[in-house]
């Protein structure tokens, strides 16, 4: 059940979520990005910090796991980040719940030519598979977002910029869906 504090506040959108989520979805099925959008600032509204492990570092929980999406709550103390990435097959959207955190953002395939956008609390964002990011924290307080993936996330590639603009792929990642502090598991590419 979807408790009413997760779903968008316009009651059409609140209706989209409502029977996506009822609906079987098929297999693997990647929803559409304005759908995961919907989500992701849903569960915005009715997540907190409490709800993640203790530490001092970044952390995350897996806050819904369904056969056609996952959902994550993430938090970024600052100084903290993660480097140019993908989210495998996954189309993904991402809230901002409190915080600022920076974004440098570009395509997996053709020019790579990287952006820079600042995202603030109640910006939502979200983008195909071929959509390749950083993400960083370089405020002085926490910044917390919500994480949505379609399909559910299963790999992750790492990259760094190459000769000509180009982006090479340096390190893999299957994702571990345990909900233990580190579900990330490391493969070499």
């Amino acid at each position: 059940m979807i408790h009413p504090s997760a779903l968008p506040l316009d009651p059409e959108r609140a209706r989209r979520v409502v029977r996506a989520v009822a609906a079987p979805p098929p297999d693997r099925q990647h929803l559409e990005d304005e759908l995961l959008h919907d989500i992701a600032e849903g569960l915005a509204r009715s997540v907190s910090a409490e709800q993640l492990p203790p530490g001092a570092d970044r952390r995350w929980v897996r806050l819904l796991a369904t056969p056609s999406y996952d959902a994550w709550l993430i938090v970024w103390p600052p100084g903290t980040g993660l480097d140019l990435h993908d989210h495998g097959e996954s189309s993904a959207a991402v809230c901002i719940v409190s915080g600022v955190l920076e974004e440098q953002h570009g395509a997996r395939r053709g020019s790579a030519r990287i952006a820079t956008r600042r995202l603030v609390a109640g910006d939502v964002v979200a983008f195909g598979p071929s959509h390749v990011h950083a993400v960083h924290n370089a405020g002085d307080r926490d910044a917390l977002s919500v994480h949505v993936y379609s399909p559910p996330l299963s790999t992750m590639t790492f990259f760094e910029q190459g000769p000509r603009a180009g982006l090479l792929s340096v390190d893999a990642a299957l994702v571990e869906h345990d909900q233990s502090q580190a579900p990330l598991s490391y493969t070499g590419v």
